[in-house]
């Protein structure tokens, strides 16, 4: 086992993988598309890696998701930011983009190499079944036609634990776990899993990945959180190394979903997949 860091982290103290340690195999392919900058064998002896980056689309760029992962993704590749919202002046700018509308997504997903699926309906503020219905199911099914379209292999799918009635009364062990959510949000995110599915079975050459998060937080909500509240949230770096190795992983093919929070105890979700699947591990940051 050897450390591997990124160059973010090295001169700007972002800890992507700073204390990041793995096998050679899973190595290499992490710094193949630009996740790892430096490897080190042996304290300080450290040599620079060759960095690969990705074009990424990324939808839902006005939201709190999008606004964590900026930073982490835009250390490493280029990024086209999408929303339907216009972007004030004074904040970060994205292209005014409905991911509803095919042929608007399909221009935007021309030449990139990968896509993240961040839109999300509102949970309390309009809580329509057919906003939701639209939103996580429709957008999510125009975004990997155009996916197919353009030949956009890699696919991320910003999922929830909401996927599962009552989530946070429970421990999760393993993510073949049948969803059984009732409420509207969490309903109509497994049905955009399903959506996933059946384009990953009907298009054998796609990776889609699921990642099922809880409640990712900004640095500023949870630097002031009570250290129990961590145990179900997700911290901004460990979401931003999460979403990086997700788009490391070479060789998948078809559809897998990952459990993921902050939580480095295991109490309440069991988490060896990602570790085993994406080299991923909470840091509780």
């Amino acid at each position: 086992m050897i450390s591997a860091c990124s160059k973010s982290a090295w001169k700007t103290d972002l800890p992507h993988l700073c204390d990041f340690q793995a096998p050679n195999s899973v190595l290499g392919r992490l710094a193949d598309v630009g996740y790892i900058h430096w490897i080190c064998e042996g304290g300080d002896d450290c040599r620079e890696v060759e960095r690969k980056t990705m074009k990424i689309l990324i939808t839902g760029a006005a939201g709190g998701v999008a606004r964590i992962l900026r930073p982490h993704l835009e250390a490493e590749h280029a990024c086209t930011w999408l929303d339907i919202l216009p972007p004030s002046p004074e904040g970060d700018q994205h292209l005014v983009v409905d991911v509803l509308s095919q042929p608007e997504i399909n221009e935007a997903m021309t030449g990139q190499d990968a896509v993240i699926q961040l839109i999300m309906a509102p949970l309390y503020s309009d809580p329509d079944l057919g906003k939701q219905l639209s939103v996580h199911v429709h957008g999510m099914a125009t975004v990997l036609e155009a996916a197919v379209k353009n030949r956009v292999s890699r696919v991320i799918y910003a999922s929830s634990l909401s996927v599962y009635h009552k989530n946070w009364e429970k421990h999760f062990d393993s993510e073949e776990i049948t969803p059984e959510a009732v409420d509207r949000y969490g309903l109509t995110k497994q049905l955009g899993e399903q959506v996933c599915r059946t384009f990953a079975a009907a298009h054998d050459w796609m990776s889609i990945i699921a990642l099922r998060m809880v409640r990712p937080k900004p640095e500023e909500k949870w630097e002031v959180k009570p250290e129990s509240d961590k145990v179900v949230g997700t911290g901004p770096k460990d979401l931003g190394r999460l979403y990086l190795a997700t788009l490391a992983l070479e060789g998948h093919h078809g559809f897998d979903a990952v459990h993921a929070s902050s939580d480095r105890s295991g109490k309440h979700l069991n988490m060896s997949k990602a570790k085993a699947f994406l080299g991923w591990a909470p840091q509780g940051t």
